[in-house]
This record gives C-alpha cells, sequence and structure tokens, in this order.
C-alpha cells in the first residue's frame, strides 16, 4: 500500500523510506517474500531510531511524516490505509 501511495503522490513530494531495526538477514528474508519499491534502511546500531522519533511506547508499526526541510511535521503509531494517510497529509498541507 505504501508504494502504491507514494506513487500515485509524488507530486505532493511523497516519499516511502523503511527503517529496520532488526538483523539485516531477517529483513532481506521477509524483503524476499514481500518486496517493496521504497528504500529500507537496515541497521542494527539503529536501535531505538523510532523512540527518537516519538515511539514511546515502542509499538510497530510507527509512522513519521518528515517536511522536505528534516522538520519531524507528525507521527503515528498503528497501522495507516490510504484514507488515514490522505487525511494525515490534508492536515499537514493545509497547515503551510
Amino acid at each position: 500500500m505504501l508504494d502504491a501511495y507514494a506513487e500515485a503522490n509524488a507530486d505532493r513530494d511523497v516519499v516511502v523510506i523503511g527503517i529496520a531495526e532488526d538483523d539485516p538477514d531477517a529483513v532481506k528474508a521477509f524483503l524476499a517474500t514481500r518486496p517493496v519499491a521504497y528504500p529500507i534502511l537496515v541497521g542494527t546500531g539503529m536501535a531505538g531510531s523510532s523512540m527518537q522519533l516519538g515511539n514511546s511506547r515502542n509499538v510497530l508499526p510507527f509512522t513519521a511524516l518528515i517536511g522536505a526541510d528534516g522538520r519531524l511535521l507528525d507521527r503515528r503509531a498503528g497501522v495507516l490505509d490510504e484514507a488515514a494517510l490522505d487525511a494525515w497529509l490534508d492536515q499537514v498541507d493545509s497547515a503551510d
């Protein structure tokens, strides 16, 4: 869904990047069965990066919306569907 969403919203400068805080071999195995077009950053040395973005409950999935200027605009814990992503981005667009 994130692949399709990023492609459909490219005119809004939507870019998806995944961050895997896991063993690199486990990530490769997972992606072999569930491939995605967006880049995945993998590293065991990044443990806690989602917590640094505000994931205080340490839940997955966790999504962070980061502006083109690198500022953290919003964050959400839990599953997002297309309608939730649209509402989220519309809220951010209207704040600009």
